[in-house]
């Protein structure tokens, strides 16, 4: 295996590790995966819109994202769907909590937070992981709940407008 594959099969090339070496390269790839971070805390919140676009349609009370955190928990959210569907996995509310949290941190409060530590080496290598780690719960969240709205559209019964996205 040459130097340019090796770390392919890992998503890495020799060159992107080299630019990890440079203080200027580790900003890049801060303000990269932070840009990253962003698009998935999107295509959560636009996950979690949908869920509720369809709750909206079976519910007598209607709810919307800014509503989640301000006037309503996701664990009350997830109470009143309960009143129609059942979730039996526990850990769901902690998660959609947390992601929701890490959403909101991530866009307005991150780097205020964190500005600190783009000054050393490992307080840039700090932020690439917990940016990293972010990503991939907000991604996971996402996942879940776009499961969870196609599951409760068709255990309701109801046309799901957004299921061609994923046939």
């Amino acid at each position: 295996m040459n130097e340019q594959t090796e770390g392919a099969d890992h998503g890495y090339t020799s060159e992107s590790l080299k630019m990890l070496e440079s203080e200027e390269g580790q900003l890049n790839a801060v303000f990269a995966c932070f840009g990253s971070a962003v698009q998935h805390a999107q295509l959560f919140e636009q996950g979690l819109t949908r869920f509720l676009v369809m709750y909206n349609r079976i519910a007598s009370d209607s709810v919307s994202v800014d509503d989640i955190g301000q006037k309503l928990t996701m664990g009350q959210l997830l109470k009143r769907v309960g009143q129609h569907v059942t979730i039996k996995d526990n850990s769901v509310e902690e998660g959609f909590s947390a992601a929701v949290a890490e959403r909101n941190f991530l866009i307005h409060r991150f780097f205020l937070e964190r500005d600190s530590q783009l000054e050393s080496t490992e307080g840039r290598l700090g932020l690439l992981s917990e940016l990293v780690g972010i990503e991939k719960r907000l991604d996971r969240c996402r996942v879940m709940i776009n499961a969870m709205r196609i599951a409760m559209c068709r255990s309701l019964g109801i046309e799901d407008d957004w299921s061609h996205e994923y046939s």
